[in-house]
């Protein structure tokens, strides 16, 4: 079905975005400071049936163009502090709504891990032995293998064991619906664990994931799954699918940032509007960004009152710029930039601050 896209994603609060290498059969790295989420991120995720996830190698293009959204649902990260259980999980830097609980994961210099998740004060799954989900830095052929351990809440009888195999087994170019994304790596990873339970019976479980990721962009792109759960002793029940994020176009609240700067991010096609509460009047740099992390709009804005608004409009097929700071308009001008503001050009260069 066709889905509606929300109009507000919770407000980011850095001044910049990473960089996104452009060039033609360049290698992707994925480390932390291009792909570690941050608390106040949100992402609009799509889900559709199962597509063939495409073969592994250097330069490949993986067509995912045909995909159709049966539903679509917005993936959130917050700080962990404001979560009800985050003393169990005293080392990770977010959480994100699972279920009737949190899911709680850290991001460091050398990867992404799963540390558990709770549903409930009874319900909690603590990983001991954290899955190692991604390893930084992250580049074509690399491979690991990672153990993990968690202790299940009901009693002392119940716990996960297990093991995870990743490969980065392919990088190139990448054809969604919405538009085509260059400088993709992907991750092939195996997760196979059992959990061990008083009964006579334990549950064993299988995951086959491929995970298609981007500098800049701290989330996968696409993710092709497929899960086997084997819960009765019986035959198995196999979970498939693919999740991918939604058109990167979005209106989004802004906030002021460090430098003066405002980031926007657009998601589907219309007004971008930011409404600045300051103390005085004052002026800024306006960058509106799509959720790939590329700059598609940019202008110098100057207000005269406290309170006052800013408007742009973007298409659903808006493309990076690169260009100088558009002339300031009248404070009182609802509408900010021009046909100039839509020229066609490469990535804007990021600042060398980053927000992970």
């Amino acid at each position: 079905m066709n889905h509606a896209y929300p109009v507000l994603l919770s407000t980011l609060l850095f001044a910049g975005t990473a960089a996104l290498p452009r060039q033609a059969g360049a290698q992707p790295i994925i480390d932390q400071g291009n792909f570690a989420a941050s608390p106040g991120e949100s992402f609009v995720v799509n889900a559709s049936a199962w597509m063939d996830p495409g073969p592994s190698g250097a330069n490949v293009t993986w067509n995912f163009s045909g995909l159709l959204i049966d539903s679509a649902f917005t993936y959130a990260y917050v700080d962990p502090a404001s979560t009800p259980m985050t003393d169990s999980f005293p080392t990770a830097t977010v959480a994100h709504a699972e279920g009737d609980g949190y899911a709680y994961r850290s991001f460091d210099a050398t990867g992404g891990y799963y540390l558990g998740y709770h549903m409930d004060p009874d319900w909690v799954v603590d990983y001991q032995d954290p899955e190692m989900t991604f390893q930084f830095p992250c580049t074509y052929g690399a491979q690991w293998v990672d153990d993990l351990f968690a202790d299940v809440g009901p009693g002392p009888s119940w716990y996960y064991a297990g093991s995870i195999n990743a490969e980065a087994d392919g990088h190139g170019t990448l054809i969604l619906p919405y538009g085509t994304f260059t400088n993709v790596l992907r991750l092939h990873l195996t997760r196979s664990y059992t959990l061990e339970t008083p009964w006579p019976e334990d549950q064993f479980y299988e995951d086959d994931i491929y995970y298609y990721l981007r500098p800049g962009t701290h989330y996968p792109v696409v993710e092709v799954y497929s899960n086997s759960a084997d819960e009765e002793g019986s035959f198995p029940t196999v979970t498939t699918g693919v999740r991918w994020l939604g058109d990167p176009f979005a209106a989004v609240q802004g906030t002021v940032a460090p430098a003066n700067t405002l980031v926007a991010v657009a998601q589907g096609e219309g007004l971008v509007r930011l409404d600045l509460s300051l103390n005085t009047g004052g002026a800024a740099t306006i960058d509106v960004i799509d959720a790939a992390g590329r700059t598609i709009a940019q202008d110098r804005w100057a207000w005269r009152r406290s309170k006052q608004p800013y408007a742009r409009r973007v298409h659903a097929h808006a493309r990076p710029i690169h260009r100088p700071h558009a002339a300031e308009r009248p404070a009182d001008d609802d509408t900010v930039g021009g046909a100039a503001s839509r020229k066609t050009l490469n990535d804007r260069r990021s600042p060398a601050t980053s927000s992970s």
